[in-house]
């Protein structure tokens, strides 16, 4: 029965693997995509821009080839096709910033809608694998009692009956199994998710996340782990000298 259970806690963290290989394959995809999608818009946000500003040009030169009268004149419309050209231009440069800066939070958008699916595959496979080592436990611990039952002379109802109750306990089981599982795809545990990789993501990008920064992380807890014991042994200290008959207290020998 050991051996069963083994190969089945192997089966289960096998699958285990698969899903988390698929759900982080199926992200990079969704990233790559992201990419694609935002230079598709800035791509086609410079060619408009291209597009307007020859334009503007094109209006620009028929405007002073068009210039008639005195040189006065033609000084003020081609003073008034530069103004109009320049208008234009600005015109297509502010477009296609918010062209590109539209594109830039779309792919934000799509990131994020990305690392919340990963987040959320994660916490249903991880649920799922915990789920079922805990009914496979329990179904167990059933078969290991009914044996019990059985070598100490058990009467066949007394097992059926015990065999009843196990099978109400797989199924309480079960369905604790089914509330996590729902509970793992909330919006708020996946968001929380998701932005826990997002932030470890940057940290990673930007150096920070290296074993010397996780080694003094780790320093600095254990460092105030120790000042809060030693502040707890001084106020318990402190709390036993005003008792009465203390001093022979073993908890003051040993600190003294």
């Amino acid at each position: 029965m050991s051996e069963q259970f083994n190969e089945f806690i192997a089966k289960i963290d096998k699958q285990e693997g698969r899903t988390f290989v698929k759900a982080e394959s199926e992200y990079e995809k969704r990233l790559r995509s992201a990419d694609a999608e935002e230079q598709k818009r800035i791509e086609q946000a410079l060619k408009e821009e291209a597009e307007l500003i020859a334009k503007a040009q094109n209006e620009y030169e028929k405007a002073i080839k068009k210039a008639e009268g005195t040189d006065i004149e033609k000084a003020q419309a081609k003073l008034q096709a530069d103004l109009a050209r320049a208008a234009e231009i600005r015109a297509a440069e502010v477009k296609r910033a918010q062209e590109i800066e539209a594109a830039k939070i779309a792919k934000a958008a799509l990131i994020q809608e990305a690392r919340i699916v990963r987040a959320q595959v994660l916490e249903s496979a991880k649920v799922d694998r915990s789920g079922a080592k805990y009914i496979q436990r329990v179904s167990r611990t059933g078969d290991q009692y009914l044996i019990k039952l059985r070598d100490a002379g058990a009467t066949t109802p007394e097992l059926e009956e015990a065999r009843r109750q196990i099978n109400e306990k797989i199924a309480e089981a079960e369905n604790r199994v089914k509330l996590a599982q729902q509970a793992a795809v909330q919006d708020d545990v996946v968001r929380r998710t998701a932005r826990l990789g997002e932030e470890r993501e940057f940290m990673r990008k930007f150096g920070r996340l290296t074993d010397e920064h996780e080694y003094v992380q780790r320093r600095n807890r254990l460092a105030d782990r120790h000042r809060v014991e030693e502040h707890e042994f001084i106020q318990r200290r402190n709390r036993l000298r005003d008792l009465p008959h203390v001093e022979d207290h073993e908890f003051f020998k040993k600190k003294r």
